[in-house]
């Protein structure tokens, strides 16, 4: 019985461990996006991209966290997608977490925690202070990339 009880017990710790692994089905391991069908896109983009990293110097990224939605097919996606990753490369940019979805062309992917975010335009890029949405670039920045998270992130 304490056998049977002990087996049970291991299954259960099994079974919650390997939930608390599983990632969103819309998750994106960041290689994907150099390996696959557009990887030459996203790498062109990012070799190209220089980041302005003196506009970046200030910037406060206490409890800072980014949501990017994108898709592998959009142009602006293959554009701005690199150009993020560059600029997250900045020295006191380089611990902001960021999570990597991939949307289909309808802005819909199988997790209702991003459907929930009412992405109509990818790429987009959610910005959260503490939790808390600040604000998003949407398809591509008004100024540019960096100026737009300056203004977002404050300096």
């Amino acid at each position: 019985m304490k056998q049977s009880i002990f087996i049970s017990g291991l299954f259960i710790l099994f079974s919650f461990t390997q939930m608390q692994a599983q990632q969103s089905p819309c998750s994106l391991d960041t290689k994907t996006l150099f390996t696959g069908e557009y990887g030459t896109q996203f790498n062109e983009s990012y070799e190209a991209y220089q980041a302005d990293t003196e506009k970046l110097k200030n910037i406060q990224t206490k409890s800072v966290s980014i949501i990017a939605v994108l898709g592998l097919w959009c142009e602006d996606s293959q554009r701005e997608i690199p150009r993020l990753m560059r600029i997250l490369e900045t020295e006191n940019l380089k611990n902001i977490p960021v999570n990597y979805y991939l949307v289909d062309s309808d802005k819909k992917c199988a997790d209702p925690d991003v459907q929930s975010l009412n992405v109509q335009y990818v790429p987009a890029l959610i910005f959260y202070r503490d939790g808390v949405e600040i604000g998003r670039i949407i398809e591509k920045p008004e100024t540019s990339l960096e100026a737009d998270i300056v203004k977002l992130l404050g300096n």
